[in-house]
């Protein structure tokens, strides 16, 4: 599900220290990186492979899939987790997947089979909280956005927003 676990609110890195959790294993990634590992957890859902989960690409759409999720660049919010010229950095990354299905049976069903569509999804970043061990993150959280809409792209489709928050730790090195 979502929300924190207790030992992320009882910590306060610059007063107590840095816990063993943030302590980064390598020294940056980037946004690509992170969005890749979550394309990687989406396709561990049935149904769901390179042929319909995309990067930024709603060509998958036009071609009239089953069902398709395009993977967005969302926020991204840094904050430095030390003092120094080494430091940790705390980056937290917001992807926004947008999951379609098109229309192929009556309204109502299908606004169900969206919500259900979903949870799958979400229930699967529940079983990976560091994207499948992608490089520097220490947890990853999903969830729908809104109710389904109506949308119009190359065809009538049902569309769910799922937003997935990553925190990664990174080693930034200052120069003053």
């Amino acid at each position: 599900g979502r929300g924190r676990r207790s030992e992320d609110t009882d910590v306060h890195p610059q007063r107590d220290g840095l816990p063993e959790r943030y302590q980064p294993d390598g020294v940056g990634m980037t946004y690509k990186t992170v969005q890749t590992g979550v394309a990687t957890v989406i396709k561990k859902v049935a149904g769901y492979d390179a042929n319909n989960v995309k990067e930024d690409d709603y060509r998958v759409v036009s071609h009239g899939k089953i069902k398709a999720v395009i993977l967005r660049r969302g926020a991204t919010e840094r904050e430095f987790l030390g003092m120094g010229g080494s430091a940790p950095m705390l980056n937290r990354f917001t992807i926004n997947c947008e999951l379609y299905i098109p229309f192929r049976t009556q309204t109502t069903t299908l606004a169900d089979d969206v919500i259900v569509e979903a949870q799958k999804i979400v229930d699967e970043f529940d079983k990976w909280p560091k994207l499948d061990n992608t490089a520097n993150v220490i947890n990853a959280e999903c969830e729908a956005v809104g109710e389904p809409e109506e949308w119009l792209i190359g065809g009538r489709w049902w569309r769910q927003l799922l937003e997935v928050r990553v925190d990664e730790v990174t080693t930034v090195t200052r120069s003053e």
